[in-house]
């Protein structure tokens, strides 16, 4: 005999349901949070002075840290710049000698 289906009672009018009482329940946020900021991957750089970077090629935004902690952001970096320095055999050299000369760059707050 196949299972019958449940029988449910009807709804008697004056009758209220049964509040929620869970307290794990929490009150929606006023406002949404704002989206976190793109998380870029670090690049380890074998050098003696540069630590990692990240490129943003949709920005066209290069972060470099250096060995001192120090962190310097590079705006208007062609994807052709970006990888002629990825294929420097000094990018210590290139950075400073090409980079500084057609790319903006602030130093980061640490």
């Amino acid at each position: 005999m196949p299972d019958e289906p449940p029988k449910f009672e009807p709804f008697e009018p004056g009758l209220e349901p049964e509040a929620d009482l869970r307290k794990d329940a929490e009150e929606p946020p006023e406002t949404l949070p704002e989206l976190p900021e793109k998380i870029l991957p670090k690049i380890p750089i074998a050098s003696s002075h540069i630590n990692n970077v990240q490129y943003d090629n949709d920005e066209g935004v290069m972060f470099v840290e250096f060995k001192n902690g120090s962190r310097y952001r590079y705006s208007n970096v062609d994807p052709t710049v970006y990888t002629a320095f990825m294929h420097s055999p000094s990018k210590g050299n290139y950075l400073h000698k090409v980079m500084r000369q057609v790319c903006p760059c602030e130093k980061m707050e640490p």
